[in-house]
């Protein structure tokens, strides 16, 4: 009998250890880029994110099926009151909310900003003084702070439905400004292109970021073998790799949208489309065989990349800037063509011309080296310290390769002796350490400022590279 017992007890246990791998958990989720987010794969909706594959990933560990709903903010609040979700991503813990739910020990945190428009103010008190209107998603909550505990007492804080809803109202000058974590806010300004209509003001703010599991559910009982799924998740570096999944191609995305990188990417779109027409005016081409030429250098490296990595839409497909810049760069060069026998005696104009171009070669071959290696980034190459250095090359070089290899001489400047896509090489690689160093950390600034220097660093090398006319030592001819 007492063995009966003691094995009724185990059997017991056993099935209360393993009850929770027998859950189906249910959650919600709502438009917050780039935590939790739709997209279109190849025709097909689905919803995706940081928070989103951390779940999965979390789920993994503790033996469970998720399912995930569409639902408002403020209404995943209430469901989790009342027992109908077990769990929500991405909130802060505030005393009034552990009164119904538990929270799980951190597995990320935010920055929190103030997002105004554009113009004189610059700090926290000066949205108090001003008395600006703020908006913030409706039941959002970041504790006990003190610019958002004075925004209510004057009664200047107003509930919104969505982050979306914010920054249109924002825009629209219904409100002065919205609260939201500084990589939400960021992604806002990039979706509706509105950086020179909305400033952050930085509030110097790190919000710990939880799982809030409603008392109600089975997975309150198993708080710390969700705490212990997520130290595991940590240390073995895979919360870290969701980052840089997520997180980090969304900010690389927003840099490089800015009209800064765009002039400087045109114009290198526009000196690799004069590379091409040089050789179709050498080689006495016809107006289709000068177009073809241009877009060779201009374009195909990146067509390349992009089949390649299987990358949708392929990047030229997405707008028509480009190949409309190398329609007008040769209607402009044909026409220009036509001087050239009245310089042709002229080697002072002849070499300075020749000077503008390589620095704008250089410019597009450092724009394009970044280009590949944020691609790599975007399409989860792995390794990222393989794929960015080869994506480099390709979209940097790939294009001039193949322009070459219309040459009647076949002579292949990129693999015959100069260093050109060496450069792309070595700073895509560059690239490639930069982001692992980012994927903790997943700092808009600091990956603009990285973006920058790498861009100037390759130009640099470039044209160090031109004006010492420096070769490789297994081609240099004064080795032959």
């Amino acid at each position: 009998m007492i063995i009966r017992k003691i094995l009724l007890a185990i059997i017991f246990a056993g099935i209360s250890c393993n009850a929770l791998a027998h859950q189906d958990l249910k959650s919600g989720w709502f438009p917050n880029e780039p935590f939790q987010y739709k997209e279109n794969y190849k025709g097909i909706d689905i919803f995706t994110g940081f928070d989103i594959k951390f779940a999965h990933e979390l789920a993994k560990k503790l033996h469970n099926d998720l399912s995930f709903s569409k639902i408002s903010w403020n209404n995943q609040l209430k469901m989790i009151q009342s027992g109908q979700l077990d769990f929500v991503l991405g909130a802060s813990k505030t005393e009034q909310r552990t009164s119904y739910a538990i929270f799980s020990e951190p597995y990320r945190t935010e920055e929190l900003s103030l997002f105004v428009r554009s113009g004189n103010t610059k700090t926290p008190a000066e949205v108090i003084t001003n008395k600006y209107i703020i908006a913030n998603v409706e039941s959002a909550e970041y504790g006990d702070i003190k610019i958002i505990n004075e925004l209510k007492g004057q009664n200047l804080l107003i509930s919104v439905s969505s982050y979306e809803d914010a920054i249109e109202k924002l825009l629209e000058g219904s409100v002065d400004g919205f609260i939201a974590t500084k990589t939400v806010g960021d992604s806002l300004i990039w979706r509706t292109q509105s950086f020179n209509k909305v400033s952050e003001i930085k509030l110097n703010i790190i919000l710990p970021v939880h799982i809030m599991i409603s008392k109600k559910s089975p997975l309150a009982h198993d708080i710390d073998k969700v705490n212990s799924a997520i130290q595991s998740l940590k240390n073995s570096g895979e919360i870290a790799k969701i980052q840089k999944d997520y997180l980090l191609p969304t900010l690389l995305k927003q840099i490089l949208d800015q009209n800064w990188f765009f002039i400087l990417d045109i114009l290198g779109t526009i000196a690799f489309a004069i590379s091409g027409l040089i050789l179709a005016y050498k080689q006495k081409k016809s107006w289709f065989g000068s177009l073809f030429l241009a877009a060779l250098p201009a374009i195909g490296g990146g067509v390349i990349r992009d089949l390649l990595v299987d990358r949708r839409p392929i990047g030229i497909l997405s707008s028509p800037v480009y190949l409309i810049t190398i329609f007008l760069t040769v209607a402009v060069g044909v026409a220009l063509m036509r001087l050239i026998p009245k310089f042709a005696e002229n080697k002072r104009f002849l070499n300075w011309l020749n000077h503008i171009f390589q620095a704008s070669d250089a410019i597009g071959l450092a724009a394009f080296t970044i280009i590949g290696a944020v691609v790599a980034v975007m399409t989860k190459a792995e390794p990222l310290w393989l794929w960015a250095p080869l994506l480099a090359v390709i979209t940097g070089a790939g294009g001039g390769i193949i322009r070459d290899l219309f040459r009647y001489d076949r002579f292949v400047s990129a693999i015959m002796g100069e260093i050109y896509a060496e450069v792309a090489a070595f700073w895509g690689f560059v690239f490639a350490g930069f982001i692992y160093w980012q994927q903790n950390r997943a700092n808009f600034d600091e990956m603009q400022i990285g973006v920058i220097i790498i861009f100037f660093a390759a130009l640099i090398t470039r044209l160090i590279v031109y004006a010492k006319d420096m070769r490789s030592p297994l081609f240099n001819p004064k080795n032959l």
